[in-house]
């Protein structure tokens, strides 16, 4: 803003007489370039800088006051009033961590929010790593996702800090390799020549080792106990062992818990559907450059937008994880029977499909009995020709006319027309529908052959 620049300015000249250099022409500070998919647009430059609140997510200012019993959140009188999309995102994430009802009633895991001075997602996170035990892991995953990048890469030394890095790299997860990170920083005496010469930002490791200190000193005095799993970069990715699994699949829970609104599953070869929107994995993270297969679900920690929208700080997330953090987001649909035929004969199956916040997930088929009405799909039906019509001359046995009655019967019942399917247009009826079919052949009149209702 400008305000901010006159701000600035006034640096210069706080001692003695000064000269303010800025890095943009005269033409710009009326006017600010954003850069916007790879394209730049023009905006007027504004006054003043946005209020804290106009800028800042509002998820736990929200929560206080649903704490205190105001629900009306919109009509709640601020200095600075927020903008109702701002109010509305809000209330989705609350909802999302579980932390509130859609009647906006403070939920159990809102109530132990509410105790911890923590932004709600961060504290979401520290609620599920409370139960799966994997309080020292989560601190420093939560330290990451308040700094800048732990990974440098100079322009003149790619590959070199690309080989450093693979030395960390979990492909699981880059909370994982964050993980690894700091641990061999620390084992290394926090060595700042260390981390230059692995490719590794001090700075913002420094950073990431005292917001975990914080963050200790607050549970600590919350009484909660400081647990661990243990984690260690496995020496062999191809061949984990039970005990990695469950270390990762501990961490990986909590995480997710936290981040849920940023769960993304896969669309295609490597886009996943974020809602509506496409996303890719960033071209940085472990996972994209992991030998593993491209995963099903992934959580990411932030999307950023250049050239195309791309998720940054990845992990795997397995179905059952959701299903366990975040029940009240998945949905499940089930079709009605359907008839399908195989060389081994012919089956009825349903369809079961699994939705997260109203993405596909998982689809699978599961065997199932026929329905009473499949009956009527084995008997013929005429144009001109009624049941009591058909020539005596050809002798149906005993069994086909029960089915014939069967159908003729529950025809009457649902008021549907009985038909046959053709064995020569592919549908595949057994053998005994077949020398029915050959049977009927030979009667002198006009009839069609119908494919399967």
């Amino acid at each position: 803003s400008k305000s901010g620049l006159e701000q600035r300015k006034g640096r210069a000249g706080r001692t003695r007489e000064g000269i303010c250099w800025r890095l943009f022409g005269e033409e710009e500070y009326e006017v600010s370039r954003r850069e916007y998919r790879r394209s730049y647009r023009d905006e007027k430059r504004p006054e003043f800088t946005k209020p804290e609140i106009l800028r800042s997510d509002l998820a736990g200012v929200v929560l206080r006051l649903l704490g205190i019993g105001i629900k009306d959140v919109e009509d709640f009188k601020l200095p600075d009033q927020p903008d109702y999309v701002a109010i509305h995102n809000a209330f989705e994430t609350l909802g999302a961590i579980g932390a509130i009802t859609e009647n906006r009633d403070v939920t159990t895991i809102g109530e132990r929010l509410l105790d911890l001075p923590l932004e709600p997602r961060i504290g979401r996170m520290i609620l599920a790593a409370q139960d799966y035990g994997c309080m020292h892991e989560v601190m420093i995953i939560a330290g990451k996702l308040s700094v800048r990048e732990i990974f440098r890469r100079p322009k003149d030394k790619e590959e070199q800090a690309d080989i450093a890095k693979m030395q960390f790299a979990d492909g699981r997860s880059d909370f994982l390799t964050t993980l690894a990170v700091v641990a061999a920083y620390e084992k290394n005496g926090c060595s700042h020549r260390w981390a230059d010469e692995n490719f590794l930002n001090w700075k913002s490791l420094d950073e990431i080792l005292n917001i975990r200190a914080q963050l200790k000193e607050i549970l600590e005095s919350q009484n909660v106990e400081i647990t661990s799993v243990g984690y260690q970069l496995p020496r062999n990715q191809a061949g984990l062992t039970g005990e990695e699994k469950k270390q990762a699949e501990a961490i990986g829970k909590a995480v997710a818990a936290g981040l849920i609104q940023n769960v993304a599953v896969n669309d295609s070869d490597y886009a996943y559907r974020r809602g509506d929107e496409l996303v890719w994995i960033h071209p940085s993270s472990t996972v994209e450059q992991s030998f593993y297969s491209m995963p099903k679900i992934i959580v990411s920690a932030v999307f950023v937008t250049t050239s195309k929208s791309f998720a940054r700080d990845c992990a795997i997330v397995e179905l059952e994880w959701l299903e366990e953090v975040a029940p009240h987001l998945l949905t499940r649909e089930r079709t009605e029977p359907i008839r399908v035929r195989r060389l081994s004969g012919s089956s009825y199956i349903v369809v079961e499909r699994t939705f997260f916040n109203g993405m596909l997930i998982e689809e699978r088929e599961v065997p199932t009995d026929p329905p009473p009405e499949a009956l009527l799909k084995d008997v013929p039906r005429f144009d001109r020709t009624s049941w009591s019509d058909m020539p005596e001359e050809h002798e149906i046995d005993e069994q086909t006319q029960q089915r014939i009655d069967e159908a003729r019967r529950m025809a009457g019942e649902i008021t549907r027309t009985p038909s046959l399917y053709g064995y020569e247009r592919g549908y595949g009826l057994g053998r005994e529908d077949f020398l029915l079919v050959d049977k009927l052949r030979r009667v002198e009149r006009t009839f069609r052959w119908d494919g399967p209702e």
